[in-house]
């Protein structure tokens, strides 16, 4: 990959700005308790 500016052309290289142990998360948290807020995903047809 290459990034061209004008009449000069720059190799770069893309690398992720972050490894997969340091993502940042984000908690939901109920307004009124300040407690986490969970989800879990289900089966639209079971319900499993």
């Amino acid at each position: 990959m290459a990034v061209q500016l004008s009449l000069v052309t720059c190799p770069v290289q893309m690398m992720p700005a972050t490894s997969e142990n340091e993502k940042v998360r984000f908690h939901t948290l109920n307004r009124e308790t300040q407690n986490r807020v969970v989800s879990h995903y289900v089966e639209s047809v079971t319900g499993n």
